[in-house]
């Protein structure tokens, strides 16, 4: 047998292997019916509280993962605070409730001298499809 053959052969075997993968995928997910269906199989985080605690050199956020699209959410959450953005990055089990800690370094003690400390947050989550998703809320300071 001569190696164009051989090669020739290959090339067969694993665009079939490859187009038994795509059907069996196309099979076993399943397709939302809407716009709806598809925005409950996005992955994304909630805030479970309007507020977050101060506790040592940071901010206590508790969050739950929302979505059937993947096993975990995977993104970064942020804090807005007196102008200034203080970020982390999370990992949390699908339908799991987590408390993320996000590091305030010194604005940790201006948030103490605010009569009503609050601060804009943002969770951005990575998507199966590269993307991510963003949810937004303002939390007020314990």
């Amino acid at each position: 047998m001569d190696l164009a053959a051989s090669r020739s052969r290959a090339r067969s075997a694993i665009a079939s292997i490859a187009l038994a993968g795509l059907a069996t995928a196309a099979v076993l997910a399943p397709a939302p019916s809407s716009a709806a269906a598809a925005d409950e199989a996005k992955m994304g985080v909630r805030f479970t509280a309007p507020v977050a605690k101060v506790a040592g050199p940071g901010a206590l956020v508790p969050v739950k993962c929302v979505g059937s699209a993947a096993r975990e959410c995977v993104g970064t959450l942020s804090l807005e605070v007196t102008g200034v953005v203080h970020e982390v990055a999370y990992s949390i089990g699908s339908g799991e409730k987590q408390v993320v800690v996000v590091p305030l370094g010194a604005d940790q003690d201006l948030v103490g001298g605010i009569v009503s400390p609050s601060a804009r947050a943002v969770a951005e989550t990575l998507q199966a499809t590269g993307s991510s998703a963003r949810t937004t809320r303002v939390l007020r300071f314990r």
